[in-house]
């Protein structure tokens, strides 16, 4: 593919269904939060330098979390559609949001 951009950028979703009450967005937030401490790379951002190239920088925000309330059976269908439209750019956020 000389001579050709190729756009190598990817993300992918994964979907989780969570039952019980004792599970609060707080919860989750905050177990994010330990799994950030503990791994680097979800603390790292990408950032393009000045020749082009993708790099990994350090990054400080916390890991984004989206709760959707179940509607129907079907819904999941739709937020993985919106979600995967979204495109992936590169800034100091996570590389990982939920």
């Amino acid at each position: 593919m000389a001579g050709r951009a190729v756009d190598a950028t990817s993300h992918f979703i994964q979907v989780a269904r969570i039952e019980g009450s004792s599970i609060s967005a707080k919860n989750l937030q905050a177990a994010l939060l330990q799994c950030q401490r503990r791994h680097p790379i979800l603390r790292a951002a990408m950032e393009v330098n000045d020749d082009g190239t993708p790099e990994f920088i350090p990054s400080s925000p916390l890991i984004g979390l989206t709760v959707v309330g179940r509607v129907n059976d079907t819904q999941w269908l739709q937020e993985v559609e919106t979600q995967l439209a979204l495109p992936f750019e590169p800034s100091d956020q996570p590389l990982l949001s939920l």
